[in-house]
């Protein structure tokens, strides 16, 4: 339990994130969730709760497979300024059958 912060990599169709596109995350499952929707999400709008900007609703189409959210685990009470984004600590990735799985 607790916050997540991630960054969310769109697959073959979207450029890499920047350290600004960090998301965050109540759970692991609301980070599921999200790649789950983004990638069945193509013609409705997808919110991304970004921490250095204000949040946002877009479409996602384009998402495939390849897709996945690094997370990072940061105390809240910390500056997420200092959050060291080369230290994944678990990526959530689309199994060989189409569902979720973290790694």
């Amino acid at each position: 339990m607790g916050t997540w912060y991630g960054l969310w990599n769109g697959g073959s169709g979207y450029s890499p994130p920047a350290s600004t596109d960090l998301e965050r995350f109540r759970s692991l499952s609301d980070a599921a969730d999200a790649l789950r929707e983004r990638y069945n999400g193509g013609s409705w709008r997808q919110r991304f709760n970004f921490v250095f900007r204000d949040p946002e609703c877009v479409l996602t189409p384009g998402v495939d497979h390849e897709s996945y959210i690094d997370l990072y685990r940061w105390p809240t009470d910390a500056d997420l300024s200092l959050i060291d984004l080369s230290v994944i600590d678990r990526r959530v990735v689309f199994g060989p059958r189409g569902g979720v799985r973290f790694e």
